[in-house]
């Protein structure tokens, strides 16, 4: 007897990485599509959304300057019970420093929360890499904070992290 050939399926991680992928795309080009749309047809296709699709919604989100609604997302995130990842926390830190630049926050208590993520990822294993580094020193620049400029400096030091360009251009 011959086997029968395997069948041909897509099994729903495939389906989450394809939508994944149209979500930047789809969010970047239209204004007025909203994130909740996206979680909620994903919701109809039984596909549960990752840390990969909310961190791609929260960044568009934040990128638009909606920062209300990254805020909401992340709610979502954790309720949901998906797990934060290194990109989660450099993308909520990098809000920090949108919020310094725009003026939208008080500068010192929001810098501050940005050292409030550092400790987070801490608590939750979460290695800082040199995107965290220059995404902190970059909430330094927006809040003209020289004294934050050296434990920033001092973090770095002690994760082993070395600077690059970017670093040096900050």
């Amino acid at each position: 007897k011959k086997p029968l050939p395997p069948k041909r399926y897509e099994h729903k991680e495939d389906s989450l990485v394809k939508y994944n992928k149209i979500i930047k795309e789809v969010l970047s080009t239209k204004e007025n599509m909203s994130p909740q749309a996206i979680l909620n047809e994903m919701e109809m296709k039984n596909l549960k959304p990752d840390s990969t699709t909310f961190n791609t919604l929260i960044d568009i989100e934040i990128t638009k300057g909606r920062y209300d609604s990254a805020d909401c997302l992340l709610g979502i995130m954790r309720e949901k019970g998906v797990k934060l990842d290194l990109v989660t926390y450099n993308t909520l830190i990098k809000k920090k420093a949108l919020e310094l630049k725009s003026g939208r926050k008080c500068h010192k208590k929001n810098f501050l929360e940005a050292f409030d993520i550092i400790k987070e990822m801490e608590e939750n294993h979460i290695l800082i890499n040199i995107i965290t580094i220059n995404t902190l020193l970059d909430c330094c620049v927006c809040c003209r904070s020289i004294e934050y400029f050296e434990d920033v400096y001092l973090k770095m030091k002690e994760s082993h992290i070395k600077p690059d360009e970017i670093t040096f251009g900050t």
